[in-house]
């Protein structure tokens, strides 16, 4: 298991998944109780690994944000305030969601990028670590969800930009002009 103290984390650290199985009429107590209609699975990738970057990302954070421990990070994308879509679907076909208070950014990934987030997540972590004020994205868990014969996996991302402030303008980042409307 993984052990919040130790220096260096292990490749099991990395490896390791955690998987829950709800049945329909299950009281879920993380969620207040509420009754499983529908039986579905829940995955959880490296979760040591993702509540140690969190820790790292507050512990970079200048604000005293209402995420100031795993708690209530798990409050904020379990709570029974309703998910915020963010627009449609792009060309990949992936859903963005913000968390009720727009701290997090939730993301659908095809199971070909969780596979990837995996496989690279001991470089990911290690760059965090060194360059705490990096611009690469601040990933905050790594999940799947199941429901009869569907796997859904998503991220969660922090969400760089301040909660209170709305976006006057956007771009497309990649460069990529060609297919794009």
């Amino acid at each position: 298991a993984f052990d919040p103290a130790q220096q260096h984390p292990t490749h099991q650290d990395y490896s390791l998944s955690v998987k829950m199985h709800f049945k329909r009429g299950e009281k879920v107590g993380c969620l207040d109780g509420i009754v499983v209609k529908q039986p579905f699975e829940f995955k959880e990738y490296a979760p040591g690994i993702f509540a140690r970057l969190r820790a790292l990302y507050r512990k970079d954070s200048d604000s005293n944000s209402k995420a100031d421990s795993d708690e209530a990070y798990l409050e904020e994308l379990t709570s029974k305030f309703q998910m915020n879509e963010m627009g449609s679907p792009g060309k990949s076909g992936c859903f963005l969601y913000y968390s009720h208070s727009y701290q997090y950014i939730i993301k659908t990934i095809r199971k070909a990028e969780a596979k990837f987030l995996v496989k690279i997540l001991p470089d990911f972590y290690r760059h965090h670590c060194a360059y705490g004020e990096s611009l690469l994205a601040k990933y905050c868990g790594l999940y799947r969800l199941g429901e009869g014969g569907s796997k859904k996996h998503f991220v969660v991302m922090l969400n760089i930009f301040p909660p209170n402030r709305a976006l006057e303008e956007g771009d497309d980042i990649k460069g990529a002009t060609f297919g794009r409307r």
